[in-house]
């Protein structure tokens, strides 16, 4: 902050902008120095800040998951019931653990359902990226939501432009308020 003391008020009052990464001692220090100023993050830290904040999503499904499967593991006698949501909760846990690198691409293979399917002994049956990503999203509606944020997040910087921009980041802001997810 020295530095900031030593160019004058008057001068520092005078910028219009000052960009920084997420970090809130930098919000506040940015407003004392440069009262008048816009404080703006850059697209590569609201991304990274968003993807810390959808793999706690994911992490907590996972858990959710893993816990229930631990507990069936060690009942010594299962029903039908039981044996089957033993099934389930193990395959959820192996595509949260394995795959979660998917929540994060944009990798248009992706979002392609007729790219070709391969057999995955652990999720027992034929499935693309595709069908991997929707199996672990569709099945928890924490997830599926926050994995629509994530897409609209995308769509917000594809297609903002000068003209758009402030209309597009309102609606965004008022999506992730509405998802009610503590995370977000």
């Amino acid at each position: 902050m020295d530095y900031f003391f030593s160019i004058p008020l008057e001068e520092r009052k005078n910028v219009k902008i000052v960009s920084f990464d997420m970090w809130e001692t930098y919000r506040i220090v940015s407003k004392i120095m440069f009262p008048n100023a816009i404080c703006a993050t850059d697209h590569f830290h609201v991304k990274q800040e968003f993807g810390r904040k959808i793999d706690r999503v994911r992490i907590d499904v996972m858990n959710k998951y893993y816990s229930r499967k631990k507990y069936l593991e060690k009942k010594k006698e299962k029903t039908k019931t039981e044996k089957l949501e033993l099934r389930e909760a193990s395959k959820h846990y192996y595509a949260l653990k394995k795959f979660n690198w998917m929540l994060f691409s944009n990798d248009n293979r992706i979002f392609d359902p007729n790219e070709k399917k391969i057999y995955n002994h652990t999720l027992e049956g034929y499935y693309n990226y595709y069908d991997i990503l929707d199996f672990m999203v569709r099945h928890d509606p924490v997830l599926d939501l926050a994995y629509d944020l994530k897409y609209e997040l995308d769509e917000f910087y594809s297609r903002s432009n000068e003209k758009n921009a402030l209309k597009n980041i309102e609606e965004l802001i008022i999506s992730f308020r509405n998802s009610q997810i503590k995370e977000m």
